[in-house]
């Protein structure tokens, strides 16, 4: 006897009726689809299987998963596709935790406005400690607007809560992102991207499964601020970033390009930051120094930060001057001796302090060589 009629025969006495062996292939089910706004909620343990939920990709569009829980969970994020043969494939990225207070997690898919091609988004939980916390899941779709650098934009109608933006601008040129509620004294949020920050991803292709360059928030497990809540900026690949804007009143975002004339070893510059233009970069005008001593002198302000970055150290050297932040008093004259290593470039980085102010900044800059 053949193996199909085997299977014919045995479907035959367990059902009384001949069936397709097909009914016998297992089929993977379906997570269950998730709808824009729509909050799903339930409880999870880590005794408990993780738990998938699915959101369609709309061609161009992004999708948000906001998840908000009393204690740590974690999640890996997929975006899925359907191949021209009709194949599903997908790319994921796992998240980690730690400890167990409360979270409010953001996590961001793009979709590759492949033509005639369907995609989703999946988000998959699990909770890595005994004891069982309630969940509230709610998936969010936008439509990224495009931004240029050194722009100005204020939404005519404020799409809450979230509203992500798309800049492109090449891999190592520096920017920054500043928002502001329009309110009376409102809040402000600034991010950016140092030229050094992206020396480990792949630059080759766009992602769609965004690295997390840089963030500012208020409260992020504060489900009840009303307001500008938070900011995050996503790096796609292919020299594309992405701004995700968490927010429930109206604003203002100001795309700003970091530039600066190159300052010579033992010339002098007053940088001044401020909330409207949060960091400033001074280029430092290497010739064939090896090593420097770089002076920093706070001259009007509550505090400030600087930071001197080479391409041989992405992280770079920081002083706090002042009242840096977390209300811890710094000098307020402060240096730096760095090794420049055949480094071609190096960057000084000013921004204001830590507990954000609106008050005006002055730090004086002033490098000189040293010998090695």
């Amino acid at each position: 006897m053949k193996f199909s009629t085997f299977l014919l025969v045995v479907a035959w006495a367990l059902t009384g009726a001949l069936l397709p062996v097909a009914a016998f292939q297992s089929v993977t089910p379906q997570p269950p689809m998730l709808r824009a706004g729509v909050p799903v909620t339930g409880s999870l343990s880590a005794d408990d299987a993780p738990v998938t939920y699915r959101m369609a990709l709309l061609p161009g569009a992004d999708v948000v998963f906001e998840l908000n829980a009393p204690g740590v969970l974690t999640a890996t994020i997929c975006r899925g596709w359907q191949t021209a043969n009709g194949a599903a494939e997908s790319e994921c990225q796992p998240h980690g935790a730690s400890g167990d207070g409360p979270v409010t997690l953001l996590h961001l898919v793009s979709s590759t406005s492949t033509p005639n091609q369907t995609e989703w988004a999946d988000i998959t939980f699990a909770r890595p400690i005994e004891t069982s916390v309630d969940y509230r899941l709610t998936a969010y779709q936008t439509m990224p607007q495009e931004l240029d650098l050194d722009s100005v934009y204020a939404p005519e109608e404020l799409v809450a809560p979230y509203q992500t933006y798309s800049v492109r601008v090449a891999d190592f040129v520096p920017f920054s992102v500043q928002i502001e509620d329009l309110t009376t004294d409102g809040d402000f949020l600034w991010t950016a991207h140092l030229p050094s920050r992206l020396l480990d991803v792949e630059r080759s292709a766009v992602a769609h499964l965004p690295e997390l360059i840089d963030w500012a928030s208020f409260g992020l497990a504060d489900a009840n601020r009303v307001g500008l809540q938070r900011m995050l900026l996503y790096y796609l690949g292919a020299e594309t970033y992405r701004i995700l804007v968490h927010t429930t009143s109206p604003y203002q975002l100001h795309t700003i390009y970091l530039s600066g004339a190159p300052l010579a070893a033992g010339e002098t510059r007053v940088a001044t930051p401020s909330y409207q233009q949060p960091i400033v970069l001074i280029p430092l005008a290497l010739n064939s120094a090896q090593a420097a001593q770089v002076d920093f002198r706070l001259v009007t302000g509550s505090g400030a930060v600087a930071t001197v970055q080479r391409a041989s150290d992405p992280i770079g050297e920081t002083v706090l001057l002042g009242n840096g932040g977390r209300d811890v008093i710094w000098p307020s004259e402060q240096s730096l001796e760095v090794l420049f290593s055949g480094d071609t470039a190096a960057y000084v980085f000013v921004q204001i302090p830590l507990e954000f102010t609106r008050s005006t900044i002055e730090v004086e800059v002033r490098w000189s060589a040293l010998q090695n």
